[in-house]
């Protein structure tokens, strides 16, 4: 995944919502990171999203206004008027609060009969913000066989699985420890964690999409006009037959594929560098790699290295400025411009206010 330019983003997201007038993060986040040929990380499509949301003027105007977000996660052009966007918004996040109730609450059916018996070791749920009011239970399970040497991570979340999650190593590294081949079926896994998966002997597969009840399925595709969903697919079809074909042979090839004494090593160093305790991050990640002296892809290490720069922002602060029609501009209290917000003309005809961030006040 190449690193991608601001702009070019920020663009996307606009053409986004010309065609919606209204989005959810998750529905953008599908739209410009998981289909398409030219892909963002999502973790970059935050970053952006924190800079330009609710702002006239993004990087002192080098970027076109950024949308709306009258209600936290769920964006609105910024063609429409603010008592427009609040109005798409709240209609929006009624459609969210649905969507996320049809979220499956057990792991799908799957044969495995081959493999002796299956029991599940550890089940774990967790509420995911789709927006304010509106929520997901995301699941995870974790699956051995009797006659197989796999240990499975089940994970159905509209968040990607990333190599920097403290959950993803306890998983690893417990799988190595009881000498069983660390399998990972999920919805999306970031292609950084394919390689980290690869370097430790595990395995990922994706079944892409967002699963629902059978009889659910067709309320979803409903909305997906408006609110640009995740495809969306009952539980029973989630594995696919090619998707099923290649699980079960990961499984049955489990038992000639048991951890080395360099994957023990390299879990082991993983556990002492702290990726498996609650301040996993990619710092620790990338002092992982290093010390391991992994051959990763060159892309790899700028996409961690990234994710540590992007880390260090957050949103502290605005300056308000007045800018009239020849564009001049002069600094007004927050006070005023909210004033003027709502009393237009009140600096003179054809003066508008737009808020900046603070110039160097972006913090970790």
């Amino acid at each position: 995944m190449a690193e991608p330019k601001i702009g070019e983003v920020a663009e996307r997201i606009t053409r986004q919502l010309k065609r919606y007038p209204s989005l959810p993060l998750h529905s953008l986040q599908y739209r410009l990171c998981e289909v398409g040929q030219k892909r963002t990380d999502p973790r970059f499509l935050r970053r952006i999203l924190s800079e330009i949301a609710n702002n006239k003027r993004p990087r002192k105007g080098t970027l076109k206004a950024g949308p709306w977000e009258p209600i936290k996660g769920i964006y609105v052009a910024s063609t429409e008027s603010k008592d427009s966007a609040n109005d798409l918004a709240t209609v929006l996040e009624s459609q969210l609060v649905e969507i996320g109730k049809l979220a499956i609450q057990s792991v799908p059916m799957y044969s495995t009969s081959d493999f002796g018996t299956q029991t599940t070791i550890r089940f774990n749920t967790a509420h995911r913000r789709l927006s304010e009011s509106a929520k997901m239970k995301a699941i995870t399970a974790e699956v051995e066989y009797s006659a197989a040497s796999a240990r499975l991570w089940f994970s159905h979340d509209v968040e990607w699985i990333y190599p920097d999650q403290q959950e993803l190593w306890e998983f690893l590294c417990e799988s190595i420890a009881r000498n069983r081949q660390p399998l990972i079926l999920a919805r999306k896994i970031s292609p950084t964690t394919f390689s980290v998966l690869k370097a430790i002997g595990g395995l990922g597969l994706e079944y892409y999409s967002y699963l629902v009840g059978d009889d659910d399925a067709a309320r979803v595709d409903q909305t997906r006009e408006d609110t640009g969903w995740i495809h969306s697919v009952g539980a029973s079809h989630a594995l696919r037959p090619e998707l099923q074909s290649r699980l079960r042979l990961a499984i049955q090839n489990s038992s000639a594929r048991e951890p080395t004494s360099e994957h023990r090593a390299r879990a082991e160093a993983a556990q002492a560098v702290g990726l498996t305790s609650k301040d996993a991050s990619p710092e620790k990640l990338l002092q992982w790699a290093n010390e391991q002296e992994l051959e990763m892809p060159q892309i790899w290490f700028a996409a961690v290295e990234r994710w540590i720069s992007q880390g260090a922002y957050r949103r502290r602060g605005y300056t308000a400025l007045a800018v009239d029609e020849h564009g001049s501009e002069e600094n007004v209290t927050s006070a005023e411009a909210s004033q003027a917000e709502d009393k237009p003309g009140i600096f003179g005809h054809g003066t508008t206010i737009t808020r900046v961030p603070l110039p160097g006040r972006w913090w970790r």
